[in-house]
């Protein structure tokens, strides 16, 4: 069931970014891979596996800098992958070049964050945009700022909320979230971040003593406006101005997490772990805690 729910809820938003050989599948996958070694507590194997996923897509520097808030163990892996990140390039070219692509680098950011304020993408303040709201560049920057020190709370405050594999589960959907609702060029291609955590949701509340009908079928219609929403959208809205659906979608599941984080009690169902195939409750943990035996989600 675990792995039928998170097949159908990955796969159709990821379809176009796979049409269009895009990185952000690799980046999300290497991401899900480093999460699921935090689960198993596999440290280094996770912070090696979220720097991969930095040096082929930047954008994935949000989990890394996330995972600390999760196990302060990980700190000094986390500073020792980002020097082997920045230094790599070296071992390649001659310094004065690899010292001019990172220059260049910084100018390429700056030049793409001005970009999305002229034009639409797939980001609230694109939506705001539509709707008449037109947030100026600095307090773009101040309310990015502000996000960032709420998802470092929020990362803290799962982790104290629940166990750890499902503190992990809980960094992997902050961090997408994050990624999609704060970069300035998000498209549309990139929420197929979130078909993945919205998925892990589903299991969760699946696994429970007495799932939610209404959570359900609620998680179930983000993920149809997912998979179909923005097609629809397009057929009726001037070009260009279909964006505003999938951040709506990320938009409303940010409230779901934020409230699932700090007011639910999860009770899980007392099933054996063979039952499920898996260690209830550790939905994200990979085979190698099922070869451990670990049973330590079981509630």
């Amino acid at each position: 069931t675990t792995f039928a729910v998170l097949t159908l809820a990955s796969l159709p938003p990821a379809l176009a970014c796979a049409r269009n050989g895009q990185s952000t599948l690799i980046m999300a996958g290497l991401m899900m891979l480093a999460c699921v070694n935090l689960s198993e507590q596999r440290r280094s194997w996770s912070v090696f596996w979220a720097t991969l996923a930095v040096a082929l897509k930047p954008l994935a520097i949000v989990l890394l800098l996330l995972a600390p808030f999760v196990d302060r163990r990980l700190a000094g892996r986390v500073a020792l992958g980002l020097v082997a990140v920045l230094a790599l390039p070296f071992l390649m070219q001659g310094p004065g070049y690899v010292v001019d692509q990172y220059m260049k680098f910084g100018q390429m950011v700056r030049a793409s964050s001005h970009c999305g304020m002229i034009e639409l993408w797939a980001q609230p303040f694109s939506v705001l945009g539509l709707l008449g709201v037109n947030v100026p560049e600095s307090a773009q920057t101040v309310i990015r700022l502000i996000a960032a020190g709420a998802a470092i709370a929020l990362t803290r405050a799962a982790r104290l909320r629940s166990s750890p594999p499902r503190a992990a589960e809980y960094l992997l959907a902050i961090s997408s979230l994050y990624i999609l609702l704060f970069n300035p060029r998000t498209e549309n291609n990139t929420y197929a971040l979130l078909g993945p955590v919205i998925g892990l949701s589903m299991v969760a509340t699946l696994a429970l003593r007495r799932p939610s009908r209404g959570e359900i079928a609620f998680l179930s219609v983000l993920l149809a406006l997912m998979a179909v929403g923005d097609a629809v959208v397009r057929l009726f809205a001037p070009e260009g101005e279909h964006i505003w659906m999938t951040p709506s979608v990320a938009t409303v599941f940010s409230l779901y997490l934020i409230h699932r984080i700090f007011f639910r009690k999860e009770v899980r169902a007392s099933v054996r772990p063979a039952e499920l195939g898996e260690p209830a409750g550790d939905i994200i943990r990979g085979p190698h805690a099922a070869r451990r035996g670990s049973t330590a989600g079981v509630r």
